[in-house]
């Protein structure tokens, strides 16, 4: 009986091929779109299937609030961080402080006739220029925003470089040495002291 029956629907298949071939790709696109919502009801119902308490978690929001993208903080400037901490989202305000405690509010500073401007990037020493590049600049300018307070290497790195890759702690020396003789002109070198066995200040 069934071998008459596939004769049947074989003949029906040659007989009508077109009519054949929209109906098997019309079954073979049912199936598959059954198996894809099959497979996204199951990945969104799996979701803190491990929680013990799986009944009582809930998501808790209100209508008409849209998704936020992040904010990008990393990098801003302090007037910009400084309306950041308005914001009413806590990971917001939080990110800002810790972006903000890496920056100097300060814009100038004066030590001793040593004068450091953050914001036209200029050094001056008794009112003449000093040249620095910018990794000495941040360097000498994380000293002055905290005289005779002895900085570490690892703080020193994390700072200054800023870098999310490995930065060898003898490379703070080269840094050390190099603004050195860029202060030694102007008659600031000794200004930055090594404490042996902690790391550098800047003595006041």
């Amino acid at each position: 009986m069934f071998r008459n029956y596939f004769k049947i629907g074989w003949r029906n298949l040659v007989r009508n091929k077109a009519y054949a071939a929209i109906n098997i790709v019309g079954l073979s696109l049912g199936i598959a779109c059954a198996i894809l919502i099959f497979t996204l009801v199951t990945f969104h119902l799996s979701f803190d299937r491990f929680h013990p308490d799986l009944g009582r978690i809930y998501r808790i929001t209100y209508p008409g609030r849209p998704l936020l993208a992040p904010k990008k903080i990393e990098g801003e400037p302090v007037a910009k961080l400084l309306d950041l901490l308005k914001e009413p989202e806590d990971n917001v305000r939080t990110r800002a402080k810790v972006e903000l405690d890496k920056h100097d509010t300060k814009e100038v500073i004066e030590i001793n006739g040593l004068k450091i401007d953050s914001a036209s990037i200029r050094v001056t020493a008794q009112d003449r220029p000093v040249k620095l590049g910018p990794l000495e600049f941040r360097l000498l300018r994380h000293f002055m925003t905290q005289p005779n307070r002895v900085h570490t290497r690892d703080e020193i790195i994390d700072r200054v470089w800023r870098s999310k890759e490995y930065v060898d702690p003898r490379a703070v020396d080269v840094q050390i040495r190099r603004l050195r003789r860029m202060l030694e002109d102007v008659g600031y070198s000794e200004c930055i002291q090594t404490v042996r066995g902690m790391g550098y200040r800047f003595a006041q």
